[in-house]
């Protein structure tokens, strides 16, 4: 009786362990894709985050064998001197779009973040391979709270 008792003590002393490491709910990627794009070249991955959890987080990289370098950049508007040369997309009479790296992405509690065309997305940079539409490339997102998380990135046309 007491073999079993001590067996049951070690596994309820595991279980209470591994409960306390567990959060309700969860962080998710949803809808993730990435545009066509030639080895050499750049491609920009898109998805949702759905943060279930009760902890907020923080994305903080991204890295893929598919590129060279992953990045986060967010599109923003800016107003530029037409003359500078800057290599902008054109918005209009001196704006253009420009991508700006950033360090982190916040996830609330209970919110989404979207990652769609002109806004927010993982910049691949220097393709190892060509995207085509219908390849999968595994791309592997890196949070404060939940870690390493590993992504199918469907490629496809925007």
């Amino acid at each position: 009786m007491k073999r079993i008792s001590g067996f049951l003590f070690i596994f309820m002393l595991a279980a209470l362990a591994l409960s306390a490491c567990a959060r309700p709910g969860k962080l998710s990627i949803q809808d993730a894709w990435a545009r066509p794009a030639d080895a050499g070249g750049t491609s920009a991955v898109y998805f949702t985050l759905v943060n279930a959890s009760d902890v907020p987080d923080l994305l903080t990289a991204a890295r893929t064998d598919a590129a060279f370098a992953a990045e986060l950049h967010e599109t923003k508007p800016s107003v530029v001197d037409d003359a500078s040369g800057d290599g902008g997309m054109d918005m209009g009479e001196g704006e253009v779009m420009q991508m700006v790296p950033r360090d982190s992405i916040a996830v609330p509690t209970g919110e989404q973040v979207e990652f769609a065309p002109g806004g927010l997305h993982v910049m691949l940079i220097d393709l190892q391979q060509d995207l085509t539409p219908g390849d999968i490339i595994d791309v592997t997102l890196v949070f404060e709270e939940a870690g390493e998380v590993p992504v199918q990135v469907e490629v496809r046309q925007p």
